[in-house]
């Protein structure tokens, strides 16, 4: 339903790329930030994104980010003890970690002038991603062997985004909004979460 939703805002902005075309096109690059977290389970992430784009004109555009983890998610449970049949059980400690290891969005972009200096802005496009999800247990007298399990998700997906953008100056903006990846994180359910970033224009 989120990506049907993300196609029907995209589709009431993006057509305006066809209306008649501006000299407002040129090279791009920005930098942003982004906190993220699944839908289908409680961990969240911190990521690092950079971004490369061509607008065609002042509707409409196309661009690449390059996004990376800083921050993964994960909980530790330290060694516990307790009374089994008259003995003394010391369980080992625990930790499971998840991070986001790369994804890179492919996405094309649509622009609506509020005013000269504001625009909001939407993005459809496709995703690909990798996370590392590990689960770790430490040892004790009771369990003296240690194990370490970890898998690392990966694929494809839809990849959407809805803001806004506004001019700090002629050539630099400021950029935020809402973004949604379709079937990523570690249970192939979705990932969302808030943007913010800087854009400068070449």
């Amino acid at each position: 339903m989120r990506t049907f939703t993300f196609l029907l805002a995209a589709a009431a902005v993006i057509p305006c790329a066809y209306a008649e075309g501006s000299d407002e096109s040129g090279w791009y690059a920005g930098l942003s930030y982004e906190r993220l977290q699944e839908t289908d389970s409680p961990y969240e992430y911190q990521a690092l994104g950079l971004t490369g784009g061509y607008d065609f004109n002042r509707y409409f555009g196309a661009e690449v980010t390059a996004a990376t983890g800083i921050d993964g998610d994960g909980t530790f449970s330290p060694s516990s003890t307790f009374e089994l049949n008259g003995d003394t059980v010391t369980f080992p400690s625990h930790r499971f970690s998840t991070d986001l290891k790369h994804r890179i969005d492919l996405m094309g972009v649509g622009h609506l002038p509020v005013t000269d200096r504001i625009r909001l802005v939407g993005k459809a496009g496709i995703s690909h991603y990798k996370y590392e999800y590990s689960h770790e247990l430490g040892t004790t007298p009771d369990f003296p062997t240690s194990t370490r399990h970890s898998t690392s998700p990966s694929g494809y997906g839809f990849a959407g985004s809805l803001g806004a953008e506004v001019s700090l100056t002629e050539s630099t903006s400021l950029t935020g909004g809402y973004n949604y990846y379709a079937e990523q994180g570690t249970s192939d359910g979705n990932v969302d979460g808030f943007q913010i970033g800087l854009k400068h224009r070449f």
